[in-house]
C-alpha cells in the first residue's frame, strides 16, 4: 500500500504535539500530502444552531490560525499540506473526510491512561472501530500508565 495522503486530526491539546511532529516527519519521509483537520464538537447538532453561529465562527477563526501555523511547519520541511475546520461529531467528521479525500492513513494523538479509568467511546476509540482507513495513534512521550 502506498501512503499518498495522510489525515491528521488535532484538538490542539498538548498530548497531540508528538503526533503532530511524527505526522509531519512521516509525510515528509513518504512524500505524502497532509490534511490537518480540527473538529469543533457541535453542542447539539439536532437543534437549531443559528443562535450559535457567532460562537462557532469565533472558534473556527481561532482554529484556522492554529492550523495555519501547522501548515507553515509543513511547508518549512517541504510537505504539501491543506487544513480543514469543521463543526460536528469529531469521530464522524474524521471518518467522512478520510474516506471522501481518499486518505491512505489517519493519524490521531493520544495519551496513556490508567486502564481502570479508560473511557470507551472517546474519539480515538470510535474512529478505531468505524474507520475503514488504516489508523495510527501516536502517544505522547512520557512514563507508561500504571
Amino acid at each position: 500500500m502506498m501512503i499518498e495522503r495522510i489525515l491528521f486530526a488535532t484538538d490542539f491539546a498538548s498530548h497531540t504535539d508528538q503526533a503532530e511532529r511524527t505526522t509531519i516527519e512521516l509525510a515528509r519521509a513518504l512524500t505524502a500530502e497532509l490534511i490537518v483537520m480540527h473538529i469543533i464538537e457541535a453542542i447539539d447538532p439536532a437543534e437549531d444552531e443559528d443562535p450559535l453561529d457567532d460562537f462557532y465562527r469565533d472558534l473556527k477563526d481561532q482554529a484556522e490560525t492554529r492550523l495555519a501555523a501547522i501548515r507553515q511547519k509543513c511547508e518549512a520541511v517541504g510537505v504539501k499540506a491543506q487544513t480543514r475546520v469543521t463543526v460536528g461529531r469529531r469521530w464522524r467528521e474524521i471518518i467522512e473526510l478520510a474516506e471522501r479525500e481518499q486518505c491512505s492513513l489517519v493519524v490521531l494523538g493520544g495519551h496513556a491512561v490508567d486502564p481502570a479509568r479508560a473511557q470507551i467511546g472517546v474519539t480515538s476509540h470510535k474512529v478505531f472501530f468505524a474507520c475503514r482507513v488504516p489508523l495510527l495513534t501516536v502517544r505522547e512521550a512520557g512514563p507508561a500508565a500504571p
